[in-house]
């Protein structure tokens, strides 16, 4: 069994890390139904259904500048990267760790995302989890 408080702790942590890019992510998976019950209906739902990990979908950002990338802040934060086959050096994932707790960090994107989004805004997205076929879905973010 896992600590909530601890799990919840390392949602707004990696969120506070990100900083000024909140406005180009948009939180999906299963975070969504606690989200919008403490913080959107200020109702407490016992046992509500959330996840052990966290799904961030990107945003475009076009050819914005950044002064650190998203890699760069949670790198800074102390989140941990992770190689997902032991076999190769890439994909990555960042994974929250704290305790016993650990949570894992995935960016979803489009396959229509520009160079300049991956490359200003999030730096090294290729090497992350961002675009493995098995976590995209188009429907999530906006054309």
């Amino acid at each position: 069994m896992f600590d909530f408080q601890i799990m919840e702790e390392g949602f707004l942590d990696t969120l506070g890390a990100i900083g000024d890019g909140l406005d180009k992510i948009i939180i999906v998976g299963g975070w969504c139904p606690y989200l919008y019950a403490k913080y959107l209906w200020r109702k407490e739902i016992p046992n509500i259904p959330t996840t052990t990990d966290m799904d961030i979908g990107v945003l475009e950002t076009g050819s914005l500048g950044f002064e650190q990338t998203v890699y760069e802040k949670l790198l800074a934060a102390g989140l941990a990267v992770e190689r997902i086959y032991d076999e190769e050096p890439f994909p990555i994932e960042f994974v929250y760790k704290k305790k016993e707790f650990e949570m894992k960090v995935e960016f979803i994107t489009s396959f229509l995302t520009t160079d300049d989004t991956l490359n200003r805004f999030w730096a090294v997205l290729w090497l992350v989890t961002a675009l493995r076929p098995s976590r995209f879905c188009s429907r999530i973010l906006p054309r």
